[in-house]
């Protein structure tokens, strides 16, 4: 009985182990807390162990507090509860997309070494955030549906392009995308 417990007990270090390995890699808000968490959580096991792992880990660490950092820069001018309205062209529209394309292509790089899973997840939860600040431009719908198709994943580009021609019938942009997509992507075998 007292093997089964042992053994339960290392399953369950090595589970929490995983998890802050992954927590420590990850650009947030506190995650200096969860290194320091990760380094006495790894102090409690095994002395080579410890100093093994905290070497390896470190240097991931310190990428995502740099990466931390210059997301909050961006953010910290973002305006993320700016209601969505036909482009006007102004100073402050122009900064929050050049804001918005920035955050963007900060997660397309994949600093964080994500899988393309997560990466892919990362990005389109990006883009739907963006198209709720900026959905009246055809172009950014575009983009986020073209990284979709980047990625493989033709479905959810043809989706997101027909709920912007739903939200926007009078676009003729969105329109001819969609249409455009169809042309170079469906059979049209069955249907001539």
């Amino acid at each position: 009985m007292p093997s089964t417990s042992v053994a339960e007990q290392s399953s369950k270090t090595a589970k929490i182990r995983k998890l802050l390995q992954r927590v420590v890699m990850i650009p947030l808000k506190d995650i200096d807390v969860f290194w320091r968490e990760f380094e006495s959580f790894v102090g409690t096991i095994q002395q080579d162990l410890a100093k093994r792992l905290l070497q390896e880990f470190a240097p991931r660490h310190k990428l995502a507090v740099q990466l931390q950092k210059e997301k909050m820069r961006f953010r910290e001018l973002l305006l993320p509860n700016l209601l969505a309205r036909p482009p006007r062209g102004d100073q402050k529209e122009r900064l929050q997309m050049y804001l918005w394309r920035k955050i963007v292509d900060l997660e397309k790089s994949n600093t964080q070494r994500l899988t393309p899973e997560e990466l892919q997840a990362r990005v389109g939860f990006c883009y739907s955030q963006f198209l709720d600040c900026f959905s009246h431009y055809p172009e950014i719908w575009y983009e986020a549906a073209s990284y979709q198709w980047s990625c493989g994943k033709k479905q959810e580009g043809e989706e997101i392009l027909k709920k912007a021609v739903q939200l926007h019938p009078n676009s003729t942009a969105s329109h001819l995308a969609l249409v455009d997509y169809y042309e170079t992507n469906k059979d049209h075998g069955e249907s001539c």
